[in-house]
């Protein structure tokens, strides 16, 4: 069973940094060893494209597939850029991950609790889709069509829908190619957090619990070591 990892890389705010926090990752895990590639969707001012390819020319699992210079495409992208490798290859495993906190981390108008609170987020979604991405794949292997961390149900205006909260997972190929991508989901940046739980009759786990509030607000139940403060 064949593994790809594919990444939206948004190279603005704290993404660049965010990034280089990534590739140690992928270092430091060993997932590297467990995938084929890693895939990239990059969003990139062509002016900086010398500094993001510095940090990857030590990487030759990491090949960039999609690029542009427009934010506005949001991270459809790189799951188009998911839907066609699986179209090909419907037996692999796929994962998903991205610079979460590019665009608010570290910003002077965002209070600092809350940018490290969007750290956390992130690095919790590190921890179970790159360092426990055997933990996924058990789930895989087991029945179901995803697994990442943060399942829940959300109020969406008038809709009911289940999603990976901050949009990280792994997922059956064989199970992306039953998903569309609309012309309307396009325009809309949040509903690329639904997508891969919007197949008809299909079976998703949670790797860690919802917390019961806001997601950018964890210190509120939790405290300052709750569970995510081991993430480091």
């Amino acid at each position: 069973m064949a593994a790809q990892l594919f990444v939206h890389v948004l190279w603005a705010g704290s993404g660049p940094r965010i990034w280089r926090e990534l590739v140690e990752d992928f270092e430091r895990s060993g997932i590297d060893s467990i995938v084929e590639s890693i895939f990239v969707s990059l969003i990139i001012d062509p002016s900086q494209e010398k500094e993001f390819l510095h940090t990857i020319c030590k990487h030759p699992k990491i090949k960039v597939i999609t690029q542009s210079d427009d934010p506005s495409v949001y991270e459809w992208p790189a799951l188009k850029m998911m839907k066609d490798h699986c179209s090909a290859h419907p037996g692999d495993f796929v994962g998903y991950i991205h610079t979460k906190g590019a665009s608010n981390e570290g910003r002077k108008d965002v209070p600092a609790r809350i940018s490290e609170n969007i750290r956390k987020w992130r690095r919790a979604m590190v921890r179970d889709v790159i360092y426990g991405v055997d933990m996924c794949h058990h789930f895989l292997r087991k029945g179901f069509a995803t697994a990442g961390p943060f399942l829940g149900l959300y109020d969406k205006e008038v809709r009911h829908v289940y999603m990976y909260s901050g949009n990280a997972w792994w997922a059956h190929a064989s199970y992306i190619n039953t998903l569309e991508i609309t012309s309307e989901d396009l325009t809309m940046r949040n509903r690329a957090e639904e997508w891969v739980c919007k197949g008809a009759d299909s079976r998703h786990a949670s790797t860690t619990p919802l917390p019961q509030l806001d997601l950018y607000d964890f210190s509120g139940v939790y405290g300052d070591k709750g569970p995510l403060g081991d993430i480091t």
